[in-house]
């Protein structure tokens, strides 16, 4: 190899080095929760805020990405001196602070596809996580878990396969397995009390039976017209208004909690109940101001307001 072609490869390796390290540098990690005790068959939700060094910009816009996607999440749980890493979903951060440099957002930590329960064992764990390539290492969390109550143990024997799992976190399962998957959920609903994973179930079944309810009733306003005028009974309705307002008992900082809120929106809005609707709205804006359905709320408010008599709620589609 000639002087010349030594000199470029060593350029070309000092080039490729100094992005693996300005990559590494320009993402930091950190992680909280609002509470460091869980029983077991509870999520851990965790607050992950990413920090950047110069602003997200968006390649097709040319502006401040108001939200980042990590596809690639680590959770590292140390107990004693048994070390387990599980592949958390991907999340969706927002720029909370409008600059490009700061996203955030919650994640539950509960369940990896080939682990199994994150915590199944009662105890002391130290958790941190890392985002991938980015190469980047939150702070370290010491989370105390508890053991599960009887009615605890007895809502994750009913989700007794992996694909259970899935479906209660995301909605996710074979048609022709659907109606298995629900049946499970409510019976979690019905045998397990106040647990979390019973007002959890009930907000995954809240969501699923407002979709089925809005594919058979696109319009919502015609079906609003019928109730009001032919007392027309519904069962899909009937079973959304129950679960979605069972599952809005979840704590504010539970995602699913936003889009349950946002579905009961729309219950309000056919039962006819105006003020309950803006308070809802009010809420969804408060609460979860970058959120998907809380950036939609003020403008569905706005529109509400004004015409208060037709109540034509077209955002809520």
């Amino acid at each position: 190899m000639t002087i010349q072609k030594k000199i470029l490869t060593a350029i070309v390796f000092i080039v490729l080095v100094s992005d693996a390290i300005a990559s590494a540098e320009t993402r930091t990690v950190e992680i909280e929760t609002t509470s460091s005790s869980i029983k077991i068959g509870e999520p851990l939700l965790m607050n992950i805020c990413c920090h950047h060094q110069k602003p997200q910009i968006s390649d097709i816009t040319g502006k401040r990405k108001l939200s980042i996607r990590i596809e690639r999440l680590y959770l590292r749980a140390k107990a004693g001196k048994k070390e387990t890493e599980y592949i958390l979903m991907p999340i969706r951060l927002a720029d909370y602070e409008e600059q490009g440099l700061t996203y955030s957002g919650t994640i539950q930590v509960f369940y990896d596809d080939t682990e199994g329960l994150v915590f199944k064992e009662p105890g002391t764990y130290c958790i941190y996580v890392a985002t991938g390539s980015e190469n980047a290492i939150s702070n370290t969390l010491v989370i105390n878990v508890l053991p599960a109550s009887d009615l605890e143990e007895k809502a994750l024997s009913i989700l007794s396969e992996p694909n259970d799992f899935l479906f209660l976190l995301a909605g996710l399962c074979e048609k022709k397995e659907k109606a298995n998957k629900v049946s499970k959920l409510e019976r979690i609903g019905e045998e397990c009390g106040e647990t979390i994973l019973a007002k959890w179930s009930a907000a995954r079944l809240g969501i699923e039976y407002f979709r089925d309810f809005q594919k058979k009733h696109p319009s919502i306003e015609k079906f609003k017209a019928g109730l009001e005028n032919d007392g027309i009974k519904e069962p899909l309705y009937q079973k959304a208004c129950e679960y979605l307002t069972t599952g809005a008992q979840l704590p504010d900082e539970f995602p699913i909690r936003e889009e349950v809120l946002w579905n009961l929106c729309s219950i309000e809005h056919i039962r006819g109940n105006f003020d309950k609707t803006i308070s809802l709205l009010d809420e969804l804006s408060t609460k979860y101001p970058k959120g998907i359905y809380g950036q939609k709320a003020s403008e569905s408010k706005a529109q509400l307001l004004k015409e208060p008599k037709k109540q034509v709620l077209l955002l809520l589609r």
